[in-house]
């Protein structure tokens, strides 16, 4: 990673952000796509889900051949880009399966959710981000015995969506969501209940 000399004023864009990812000398041959759309803005704690495809810088769909580990990342929009961890309660900011393998050219990320309101940054939006983990696995555990479709990680731009507003969910779903959290205690009160009259019997 590399320091960014910009005026601190300054929102970071796409490329800020993946130079301090990079460096500045990138040779990408490849690209992380998205394959069906984020909907937009999103919602604290709730789930959404997305695609993404590996293509050639032309666009084309390419089947890696060998497996190549992805994570979720989250950035601030200050000029340089800090890696947001945790939200301001202090617990992780993501919840999900945020690392998932790209298998063929293609991962879906499923039930990821935010939890935390985007007001509370810098400019009131963040970066969502996704790009390969560092492997120290030269094959990077081929899929094939064939090398013909091999991509190595460092080539791959990542996918990255800028000016992302999560916003708090709304009253109606608050409500729903206290009454689905009761319905389950009393269900499990229920059976806790059911139980216990099991074994006196």
């Amino acid at each position: 990673m590399m320091n960014i000399n910009m005026n601190s004023n300054e929102a970071a864009t796409t490329e800020t952000l993946i130079n301090y990812l990079y460096g500045q000398n990138t040779d990408f041959t490849h690209q992380l796509v998205l394959k069906t759309n984020i909907p937009l803005p999103l919602y604290r704690e709730r789930n959404f889900k997305f695609t993404l495809l590996l293509t050639d810088k032309n666009g084309n769909l390419v089947e890696n051949a060998n497996r190549i580990p992805l994570t979720i990342g989250i950035y601030n929009s200050e000029s340089v880009p800090k890696f947001i961890d945790t939200n301001t309660a202090g617990n992780k900011i993501l919840k999900g399966f945020i690392e998932k393998d790209l298998i063929n050219g293609s991962v879906t990320f499923d039930k990821i959710q935010i939890k935390e309101v985007t007001s509370h940054f810098r400019n009131g939006w963040i970066f969502f981000a996704v790009y390969p983990k560092v492997s120290n696995n030269a094959n990077n555990n081929m899929l094939i015995s064939s090398k013909e479709n091999f991509v190595p990680t460092q080539k791959i731009r990542p996918f990255i969506l800028e000016k992302v507003v999560v916003k708090a969910k709304k009253a109606k779903e608050k409500d729903a969501d206290e009454f689905e959290n009761v319905f389950q205690d009393d269900d499990t009160d229920r059976q806790e209940t059911i139980s216990e009259v099991a074994t006196q019997q």
